[in-house]
């Protein structure tokens, strides 16, 4: 398992379980390597939200995006 870019912009992230293993409130026990992000729901009724603290620039990139 391993986080994406995506993922790391994500409110939902939590840490590394295991010193490696990306983990969020979607997949507490690890983001599965093929989970390649989602515009709606990731898992367990739990769906992308950008952090609060990220780059204006990353904010107008997924505004256009979604």
């Amino acid at each position: 398992m391993i986080g994406f870019a995506l993922c790391d912009q994500c409110k939902h992230k939590i840490g590394l379980k295991d010193g490696w293993c990306v983990t969020c409130s979607a997949f507490p026990d690890g983001i599965p390597a093929r989970f390649h992000g989602s515009r709606e729901e990731c898992k367990n009724g739990v769906c992308f939200e950008l952090k609060e603290d990220v780059p204006d620039y990353i904010r107008e990139t997924w505004d256009k995006i979604r």
